[in-house]
């Protein structure tokens, strides 16, 4: 006999935007999303779905964000690969392109969570035909990209860190 789950949701209504948009996450994803809210005002919440896509939310773009829940059949299983897709203040169809660098994939992340586009405004993705898209995260509502590709730039990163931390520093005796 299958359990009966509770599945958990975000729902996010944008300025300027006539259509929400939701995902499905995990529970403890859902709190630390409504924690973050009341973070830096120009910064963005980053999370992963349970289907399998990296996000990250620009919160000064936030009309509302409704937390939902429902009990359900099992869960939703994470999908491998899932396109990128930008939406932007103002336009109501998001930007779709393919990126295949894990490394870009990973950075475009990691600088939005890091300094929410107050640094690095214009950051850029190589799409699946090798041809560079620069967008300006400033005016990014939200971000939405495999988790899988982010991940495997997070692993490339890390790999670095650690390969650096077995050199001996200048000066070491």
């Amino acid at each position: 006999m299958t359990a009966t789950v509770v599945r958990h949701f975000v729902k996010y209504l944008f300025t300027g935007r006539e259509e929400a948009v939701a995902y499905q996450v995990d529970e403890e994803t859902a709190d630390r999303i409504r924690r973050n809210l009341w973070g830096e005002p120009g910064a963005f919440c980053r999370f992963s779905t349970l289907d399998g896509r990296e996000v990250a939310v620009n919160l000064s773009q936030l009309d509302l964000v409704h937390f939902l829940w429902d009990a359900a059949m099992p869960e939703l299983h994470a999908v491998e690969h899932h396109p990128a897709r930008l939406h932007f203040i103002g336009r109501n169809e998001a930007f779709v392109c393919d990126p295949e660098d894990e490394d870009e994939a990973f950075n475009v992340f990691f600088l939005l969570e890091l300094d929410g586009a107050e640094l690095d405004r214009f950051l850029e993705l190589t799409d699946e035909d090798g041809e560079v898209v620069v967008f300006d995260a400033s005016k990014l509502q939200v971000i939405e990209m495999s988790s899988a590709l982010v991940a495997a730039g997070a692993a490339n990163f890390d790999g670095e860190l650690g390969a650096g931390s077995d050199q001996p520093g200048e000066g070491d005796a």
